[in-house]
C-alpha cells in the first residue's frame, strides 16, 4: 500500500519552550516520492511564530477553493479565507499539549499515525524527545542532525552547518522517506503584533465546539 500524506493546514498555537524573544518567520515546501511537485502539498507556505502566537500564509488550494490564513493568539483561532474575507472562530483547548500534532501520516486503509511537532521550536523539540545529536555528511558538507522515533515514524531535524539554524525535517517510515519539511528561509525578526491580529474587514463567525 502506498504512504498517504496528510498535512495539517491548521497550525495551532502550543505553549512555548523556546524561541521565544523574538518573531520566527519559516517559509517551507514538501518534498517526497509521493508529493507532486506540483500540488498544494508541495507549494511554499509562510509560518510566522511569536510565543504561543501563530500565524501560517496558505496558497491557492484548487482543491478546496480557498488561500486560507490561519492565527492563533494563544487563546483564540481563527481561520480566513483570503479571497472572499470571511473566517470562522474558535477557542483554544484550555491545557494546550506542549507540541501539536500537526502531521498525520498512514497508509490507505490503516488507522492514521499522528507525529506531533511544532514549527519554531525545532531543537526543543528534539530535546523533549531525548533526542541526541549526529553527524551526518552530503557532498562533503558535514551537518548536525537529531532524530527521534514517534508513532513508528522516524522524523530526522537537519540542521545548517556550523549554526543553530533549521535547514528541514525528514520524516520517514523505515528505510522509506515519506517526506521532507524543507526550510527555503528561516529568520529570526523584531515582533509585529499586528500578523496575529484578523485583518481589518473580515467576517467573522463562531465555530460550534464540540
Amino acid at each position: 500500500m502506498k504512504p498517504l500524506l496528510i498535512l495539517c493546514a491548521l497550525l495551532l498555537a502550543t505553549v512555548a519552550h523556546g524561541d521565544d524573544e523574538g518573531m520566527i518567520k519559516i517559509v517551507y515546501k514538501t518534498v517526497g516520492p509521493e508529493i507532486a511537485p506540483d500540488s498544494f502539498d508541495a507549494q511554499p507556505k509562510t509560518l510566522y511564530r511569536w510565543g504561543n502566537k501563530s500565524r501560517e500564509e496558505a496558497p491557492y488550494d484548487p482543491a478546496l477553493k480557498v488561500r486560507a490564513l490561519t492565527i492563533s493568539d494563544g487563546k483564540n483561532f481563527w481561520i480566513i479565507n483570503q479571497d472572499d474575507h470571511t473566517g470562522g472562530h474558535m477557542m483554544m483547548p484550555p491545557e494546550p499539549h506542549p507540541f501539536y500534532p500537526l502531521m498525520y501520516l498512514a497508509a490507505e486503509g490503516q488507522p492514521q499515525r499522528a507525529a506531533d511537532f511544532s514549527f519554531g521550536h525545532e531543537l526543543a523539540y528534539m530535546t523533549a524527545h531525548q533526542a541526541k545529536p549526529g553527524k551526518v555528511t552530503t557532498n562533503g558538507v558535514t551537518s548536525t542532525v537529531y532524530e527521534t522515533k514517534q508513532e513508528g515514524l522516524t522524523l530526522t531535524l537537519i540542521m545548517l552547518p556550523g549554526t543553530q539554524t533549521p535547514l528541514g525535517i525528514q520524516i520517514s517510515d523505515g528505510d522509506h522517506r515519506l517526506a521532507c519539511l524543507c526550510y527555503i528561509e528561516y529568520t529570526k525578526l523584531k515582533p509585529d503584533p499586528m500578523l496575529f491580529q484578523v485583518p481589518a474587514g473580515v467576517q467573522i463567525s463562531e465555530v460550534p465546539q464540540q
